[in-house]
């Protein structure tokens, strides 16, 4: 039990291998230059930096980068960009003497580990935000800590359907794709504090935001809502992960 798991260790050796993970990284980095591009401001940068109102390229740079981290955690999520050779989380469970909660574990720390080596790739051009930003770091820190929160959701969701719609695969697809919209959507209309975006315009531009009884902090009241939904999505994907290894162990065939 104290070797290290090996979930883990292939997620540490897909790290900035060649394959469709590292394009939809580039990909996505690219996006977020774009973004900082675009949202660059046109005066001189003495005028900015005097200004009472700062600009909103750091607010564009972090919501790109939140959305990103996302799409790139669902889809990971959901086994669209397993390099070659990498097992799938049914295979592990299935084809691998590793009990469930081993399984989940080693998954869990290479997701963490993935979401952090895209967030140090896409420093570089959050830090040229963060120059005209006008804000402290610690909303930044904030802002930063809510996206890996919602990546990781996110990551569990597209395994969760993968799993449960084994065998239809095109649902599985476009119901992850529904749930990223509806997440963004849904959150954003109907409780703020949930919602990454708001939550960064928020912190980042000092935007009104609905604040929950007792006045919590926005910033927490966002983790711990994801936490809960974090715990409830791991807890389900435990549950598919158990079911596996059970059939495993009574050497039935692969679903």
């Amino acid at each position: 039990m104290s070797r290290v798991n090996p979930l883990l260790v292939e997620a540490w050796r897909g790290l900035g291998a060649a394959g469709p993970a590292q394009a939809a990284g580039l990909n996505y980095l690219v996006i977020q230059a774009l973004v900082l591009f675009v949202w660059w401001p046109k005066d001189e940068l003495v005028h900015i930096l005097a200004a009472e109102a700062p600009p909103a390229t750091l607010l564009a740079m972090v919501v790109a980068h939140g959305l990103a981290l996302a799409y790139y955690n669902l889809r990971a999520g959901a086994e669209e960009l397993l390099l070659p050779g990498q097992q799938s989380l049914r295979d592990w469970a299935f084809g691998t003497p590793l009990g469930a909660p081993r399984v989940l574990s080693g998954y869990l720390q290479g997701q963490l580990l993935q979401s952090l080596y895209s967030m140090l790739l896409a420093a570089p051009l959050l830090a040229i935000a963060f120059a005209v930003g006008g804000v402290g770091w610690q909303a930044l820190t904030w802002c930063l800590a809510a996206a890996l929160a919602q990546a990781l959701c996110y990551r569990l969701l597209g395994a969760i359907l993968t799993l449960a719609l084994s065998g239809h695969a095109t649902v599985a697809f476009f119901a992850g794709r529904a749930g990223l919209v509806l997440g963004y959507g849904a959150s954003a209309a109907l409780f703020p504090a949930a919602s990454h975006l708001m939550l960064s315009a928020h912190l980042l531009k000092d935007t009104e935001l609905f604040m929950p009884p007792g006045d919590w902090p926005p910033a927490l009241v966002f983790l711990l809502v994801h936490a809960l939904l974090a715990a409830g999505l791991a807890a389900t994907l435990l549950r598919i992960l158990s079911a596996l290894v059970r059939a495993r162990d009574r050497g039935d065939a692969p679903a």
